[in-house]
């Protein structure tokens, strides 16, 4: 749901900071709406 939200907004990128396990098909979903994800690590 969150990651459909995600791609309704026009957000074409996320960071985040804490771990997060994304499920295959939210992997999947982002991969190809052209959404890139990467962890930030201080």
């Amino acid at each position: 749901m969150c990651a459909r939200m995600i791609i309704n907004a026009g957000i074409s990128e996320v960071i985040y900071e804490e771990e997060y396990q994304f499920t295959e098909q939210t992997r999947a979903l982002l991969e190809e709406a052209g959404v890139t994800f990467r962890r930030c690590r201080r």
